[in-house]
Order: structure tokens, then C-alpha cells, then sequence
């Protein structure tokens, strides 16, 4: 089982600070933590830690195309430090406005140690109420899964999600689908909420096996107090380090990634269902009046009603507004459907 070392750095601002002025001063920063740690696969910054988090007016005049000057500048560190960076997430102004006609996406932004692009990751679920992300940013499509090369050879596969995706564990569970061994979430996470930040982390840690790390903001902006508590989550749950508070601090630790072998919570009463009887499963379920949107290792989700597939939902709309609100049925929560092997399901519940 592969082990990789991460530095997480939890950046604090405030609105006094230059954008310019906060680039090299992180970027300082980097190159300590870099040189502190010798054999660092990974070092993480926060979510748009240089353009700010809520200070919404700041976003258009700060938003650049990908392979702008933040890019380079990142490129350029990475490259110096020998170090694979997650460089946190930027505006970025896109080529062509999307599908809701908007120009700017959160995107993250991670460098290999030579200074390429390895992958690029645009926020899927945006965060606010008729403002910030939701009214100014396009939302992102599709799940980034990446191998992270190793110092000592070989690779994890990682997958990228961004602070409010969080919330959403369907996507999770799809970057597990898709091979990711860990999870890696840029924030920036207000304080009022920080308990959701820390438990929620754990939760997905525990529900895919798969360890998670956390970087979030720290510091005061726009009279939004960020609510720092970066930290590190094992694949069993257990929290591998954490910053205490919101202050500035590095947090370095070594995770191992998941083995890839699902240990199924159930009794022996309940065995657990192969993914050849999975669709069986569902039909059998959906047969006693449930309408199921039941997951499989496909880019769509078959809704099946009363026994017979209805029609399909796009995987990316999972976890968004518009998704019909109706069971979400996985394999793992299939099988603890099941009594005994041949015996009628009962009703499912609304998970």
C-alpha cells in the first residue's frame, strides 16, 4: 500500500494585503515549507487565497485566463521547489462564457515538479444564496481524477474536489469510481460552520475508505472570519493532524492511500451484493413503490420506478438543486438492504 507526505499550508489574510503583495509572500512560504520538508510528494494551498474568498468586487479585475500570470507564477515555483503543488484555486476568466453565460470559474490548479499542468478542476457546486459563486460563476463539469507522482517512485491517484463540494457526498463517491485513493479540498470555509468543515471531512473519509485533505483559510476578509482548522483524515476516519484555529500554519503529514478493497459494514445476516446484482437489486427494491436513483459504474445513473428504467440523470447533475429528490441507492447501502440472500427487500428509506 503506497504512503505520500503532504504539506498542507493554511493561509491567513486580511484586506490590507496586495494581491501582489500576498502571491510572494505565500509563495515565500512555499519554498520554506518546501526546504523544511524534505521529500514532500504534495504541498496544498487554500481556495482563492489571492483573490480572497468573499470579497466578491475583487473577482472580475483579479480573474485571468488559465495559463496567465498566476499560472506561471505557480509553474515557476513548482518547478523551483521540485515539488508537486496544488497551488489552491484561482478566478479564472474562461475562453467563451458557459452554459449560463457566465465568464469566470473557481478553478484549482496543480503543477507538477516540473512546472506542467497536471490537472485543472473547476468547482461544481458554487456556494451562496443569489450571490458570490452561484451569481458570478459558471459551475464546473465532470469529476478530475489525476496520479500524483511519488519522490520514492510509483503514484496515488488523487481526487479534486473544492470547500463547498464538500457537501455533496455523491461526488465523492464518483471520484472513488473513478480510481481516485484520496481526496484533496482547497477552502475557504467560514468559522461559523467550521464543526461542518471538520466532521464532514471525516465522513467522507470514512464513507469511500479513502483518506482526505483538508486546506483551509485563515485570517479575517471582507468581515468574513475564515474558519481555519485545516486537517488531514485517514482513510478509517482517524485525523492524522489538524491546525488548531485560524491562524497561519503548516501541517505536514504522511498518509497511506486506500487499498481500493471496500470493507462492507454489515452483519452476517446481511451479506454483501455483487455488482452483477446490483440492477437486480434495484428492480427487486423499486418493485415495492420506491422510485431509486441507483449508482453504477457508468457517466449516468439509471432511474428506475416500479421495476423498470425510466430514464437517466447526467452524473453531474447528482447533488444539484435540480436532481429529483428521490433515493440515492449504492451498492454498500444495497447490500445492507438485504436480509438473507433470496428473501423479499423490504421498502428502502429515503437515504
Amino acid at each position: 500500500m503506497a504512503t505520500f507526505t503532504v504539506a498542507a499550508i493554511q493561509v491567513a489574510y486580511d484586506d490590507v494585503e496586495s494581491i501582489a503583495d500576498r502571491i510572494t509572500r505565500v509563495s515565500d512560504l512555499v519554498r520554506a515549507t518546501a526546504a523544511e520538508h524534505a521529500g514532500l510528494d504534495l504541498i496544498v494551498l487554500p481556495e482563492l487565497w489571492a483573490p480572497t474568498g468573499f470579497d466578491y468586487e475583487r473577482w472580475e479585475s483579479a480573474a485571468e485566463p488559465l495559463g496567465g500570470p498566476f499560472t506561471q507564477t505557480m509553474s515557476a515555483l513548482a518547478t523551483e521547489i521540485g515539488v508537486t503543488l496544488h497551488a489552491g484555486s484561482f478566478v479564472e476568466r474562461l475562453p467563451e462564457p458557459g452554459a449560463e453565460a457566465k465568464s469566470l470559474a473557481n478553478t484549482s490548479l496543480v503543477l507538477g515538479a516540473d512546472g506542467q499542468v497536471l490537472a485543472t478542476y473547476r468547482k461544481v457546486h458554487r456556494f451562496g444564496f443569489g450571490s458570490g459563486e452561484p451569481k458570478l460563476m459558471e459551475a464546473g463539469r465532470g469529476r478530475v481524477v489525476l496520479p500524483l507522482p511519488l519522490q520514492a517512485g510509483g503514484s496515488v491517484m488523487v481526487g479534486l474536489a473544492t470547500c463547498y463540494d464538500l457537501r455533496f457526498p455523491e461526488l465523492f463517491r464518483l471520484l472513488g469510481e473513478a480510481g481516485a485513493e484520496a481526496f484533496v479540498v482547497p477552502a475557504a470555509w467560514p468559522l461559523p460552520r467550521v464543526a461542518h468543515w471538520t466532521l464532514l471531512g471525516q465522513a467522507r473519509a470514512i464513507e469511500n475508505q479513502s483518506a482526505i485533505i483538508q486546506v483551509n483559510t485563515g485570517g479575517t476578509h471582507h468581515n468574513t472570519v475564515m474558519g481555519g482548522n485545516s486537517q488531514v483524515v485517514a482513510a478509517q476516519g482517524e485525523v492524522l493532524g489538524t491546525i488548531e484555529g485560524n491562524g497561519e500554519a503548516v501541517l505536514v503529514a504522511t498518509i497511506e492511500a486506500a487499498s481500493g478493497d471496500l470493507v462492507a459494514v454489515h452483519d452476517a445476516a446481511r451479506p454483501a451484493v455483487a455488482l452483477a446484482d446490483f440492477e437486480a437489486v434495484l428492480r427487486a427494491a423499486a418493485a415495492h413503490g420506491a422510485a431509486i436513483l441507483g449508482r453504477r459504474v457508468t457517466d449516468t445513473v439509471k432511474r428506475i420506478e416500479a421495476g423498470r428504467v425510466v430514464g437517466t440523470v447526467d452524473r453531474s447533475t447528482l447533488g444539484r438543486a435540480e436532481t429529483p429528490q428521490v433515493a440515492r441507492l449504492d451498492l454498500l447501502r444495497a447490500a445492507l438492504l438485504l436480509p438473507d440472500p433470496g428473501s423479499p427487500i423490504p421498502d428502502p428509506p429515503l437515504l
